[in-house]
């Protein structure tokens, strides 16, 4: 099934996502996701992304590529031009505290100037690689920014990716990012005060904004009406171009893992 195939799988506290590819054409063959109550402990997390693997019947280590794109909020973002590797543990460690099983990690943004500093479980990481030694990996933020790099617009754009427990809020204006992160979110409610919190704070008016949302929140349909009452437009994120799919996978199933196209 994963033979010649490239797999990316999301990791969230609560669930995977994971999309088996055809690397050649683009194309995106299968669709499977997992949800659970939230794990924070990294073996019991780890030995629960084993289970529902192993439901799967998939082999990763068939795979010819396996990316996986991580979730989890310990992160920050520096301009490139002040990123300093040596001191980078300290500049994240105003807004991250690392603890004995974390490594640090950080990437660049294509684009933009900004690098990326984040946080892993270290066990995790050292099971990922043993799974495939041609495993990859990064940080949501990374790829949602691939997003971004697809869609040109001239207006303030916003890119609102939502999990059933979380939502990633990204913010373009005039083309350059000026906002990203991530927030827990129990209710519909808590993602328009997020989302109304950061215009406000970045003293950008609704009626400027583009809202695009992708994601696999059952209550999509309410977010967005709710928010059409305060920006100038709210639709779903429109699909990139070059990504196909079989025809058994529907365009709202392409769209709730829109996160991880950047790795197909």
């Amino acid at each position: 099934m994963l033979t010649g195939k490239n797999l990316v799988i999301s990791v969230r506290h609560s669930g995977l996502h994971l999309v088996i590819a055809h690397p050649e054409i683009k194309q995106v063959e299968n669709i499977i996701s997992f949800n659970w109550e939230a794990i924070k402990d990294p073996q019991k997390l780890i030995e629960q992304i084993e289970k529902h693997l192993l439901e799967s019947e998939l082999k990763i280590t068939q795979a010819r590529k396996v990316h996986w794109v991580f979730c989890f909020s310990k992160f920050s973002l520096v301009p490139n031009s002040l990123f300093n590797e040596r001191k980078s543990h300290a500049m994240l460690a105003f807004t991250a505290r690392q603890n004995s099983s974390e490594v640090y990690y950080h990437q660049a943004w294509e684009g933009q100037d900004i690098m990326q500093m984040y946080l892993l479980p270290l066990p995790l990481v050292h099971w990922l690689e043993s799974m495939n030694e041609r495993s990859s990996f990064s940080q949501l933020g990374h790829s949602l920014n691939w997003i971004s790099q697809q869609t040109k617009d001239d207006r303030n754009l916003c890119h609102l990716h939502l999990f059933e427990e979380q939502m990633c809020l990204m913010l373009r204006k005039e083309g350059e990012l000026v906002f990203y992160n991530q927030f827990d979110v129990k209710a519909v409610e808590d993602i328009v005060y997020y989302v109304l919190f950061a215009l406000e704070n970045l003293q950008i008016l609704g009626r400027e904004v583009q809202l695009k949302i992708s994601g696999d929140f059952a209550q999509q349909d309410k977010v967005k009406q709710l928010l059409a009452n305060y920006l100038s437009k709210v639709e779903n994120l429109s699909l990139p171009k070059g990504i196909g799919a079989s025809g058994s996978i529907s365009t709202q199933q392409l769209r709730n893992v829109a996160h991880l196209y950047a790795y197909i």
